[in-house]
């Protein structure tokens, strides 16, 4: 099961405890995701997700506040802008440089937002992007913020070929990405 914080399980009718998953389960699809009617998924239910005896044909995407602090501090969230920085570090290596490489910011950039959006951003949107890039690879941040990162996919960047700071950039690169409506409602 993805991780949650503790207590979402506790309930007077049983025992029960959520136990996030540990390996390739814990990356499994959503829809997989056990459901226990008395305490719903809170990431389902802060994307409106219907209850288990309700059929529902489509449902009607909305935008709210609470569902942006859901993509922005939620673990699995977190994990896949990880998993998004990490890829799209990959990608490069495959195509033949052996680390990360400032001079090509602009496309990574551009890779990032071709997984997330399935197009490009506009040159507009590059430019919020590369300086949300560079103020993030420029600051430190705090002690707690950064040990937290470490545990979600920095600690991987040895691997990877990129700084520690490069790949928190993109990390929060993808993190805003996947935070978008164009990303969340299409």
């Amino acid at each position: 099961m993805p991780p949650q914080p503790p207590g979402v399980w506790n309930s007077v009718y049983n025992a029960d405890k959520w136990k996030d998953a540990t390996g390739p389960n814990r990356y499994r699809r959503a829809i997989y995701t056990f459901v226990k009617r008395t305490s719903g998924y809170p990431s389902f239910l802060i994307f409106d997700a219907s209850d288990r005896a309700t059929s529902l044909p489509r449902r009607i995407p909305t935008n709210t506040p609470l569902q942006a602090l859901v993509t922005l501090n939620d673990t699995v969230y977190d994990e896949a802008a990880a998993a998004l920085a990490m890829r799209t570090v990959k990608d490069a290596a495959s195509r033949g440089e052996s680390s990360f490489n400032r001079a090509a910011l602009d496309d990574y950039l551009i890779y990032e937002a071709r997984l997330v959006l399935s197009r490009d951003p506009t040159s507009q949107e590059l430019t919020i992007l590369r300086e949300l890039f560079d103020k993030v690879a420029k600051t430190s941040g705090p002690v707690t913020l950064r040990q937290a990162s470490l545990k979600t996919g920095s600690g991987r960047t040895a691997q990877i070929g990129a700084t520690a700071n490069d790949f928190e950039a993109l990390k929060a690169v993808g993190s805003v990405l996947l935070n978008l409506d164009a990303a969340l409602t299409r």
